[in-house]
């Protein structure tokens, strides 16, 4: 019996796995879902993941159930080493950088998030302006981090697609989907550009995203960080 996933359509953890899955050509079955349906707060999944959280994994005809996409991630490269492309390289000072980078994507992840929650689920009236023009801040500075990263190489980790894209790539294109100019920084859009292109990024591409038309919220940033537009990134 092939793996299952449980995944919802936008959702950058489940993202991150079926990048994965895709680039590592591992059949699975796919069970997408809605947090609408209310389905992942059921007995059924709940006793699947407590959490009531997507991506849920299960492998092994239920033997194995992970639900954390990194943890996902380390699962898929080892448990099927030999299917399709390696997410991790031979060489260990080279494979502990991936690592390294894919777990410091969890930063990118908090930055962008503490500025989207209040901008797309807050009414204008509710907003803490000088909370916002912070994590407006702290945003522009991860990701001129992350500039610097893609200036090195080709990828984010290395010279070759790795578990580290597949843990950082759905937040950058998330950002570009809600208006976040890459403008500035030159080479992360060299990079969000090559791993675009990537089939596994077409393949694993969230459905609705195909249908819809991002809503930028970067628009109104001029509001409460006096520019609309992200600073130069840190130079090197």
């Amino acid at each position: 019996m092939p793996l299952e996933l449980y995944w919802v359509s936008g959702s950058l953890p489940c993202w991150r796995v079926m990048l994965a899955l895709e680039q590592k050509r591992i059949p699975y079955k796919s069970t997408r879902l809605t947090f609408a349906s209310g389905y992942t707060q059921t007995p059924e999944f709940l006793a699947l993941n407590p959490r009531g959280q997507v991506p849920t994994l299960v492998d092994d005809d239920g033997d194995v159930v992970l639900y954390e996409s990194l943890a996902i991630l380390h699962y898929l490269e080892r448990r099927y080493s030999s299917s399709g492309e390696a997410l991790m390289p031979a060489d260990e000072k080279a494979a502990a950088l991936v690592l390294m980078r894919a777990q410091e994507s969890e930063n990118l992840a908090r930055s962008f998030e503490t500025v989207y929650q209040p901008l797309l689920f807050q009414p204008k009236a509710a907003w803490d302006v000088a909370a916002l023009k912070g994590a407006v801040v702290a945003l522009k500075e991860e990701v001129g981090r992350w500039e610097l990263y893609a200036k090195r190489w080709a990828y984010i980790a290395g010279e070759d697609f790795s578990l580290a894209d597949c843990a950082v790539y759905p937040y950058i294109a998330f950002l570009c989907r809600v208006g976040f100019d890459l403008a500035s920084f030159p080479y992360l859009s060299q990079y969000n550009d090559l791993v675009e292109g990537h089939t596994c990024v077409h393949r694993s591409w969230p459905p609705h995203w195909k249908e819809t038309v991002g809503r930028n919220i970067f628009e109104h940033l001029a509001e409460v960080a006096g520019a609309a537009s992200p600073a130069d990134p840190p130079r090197s």
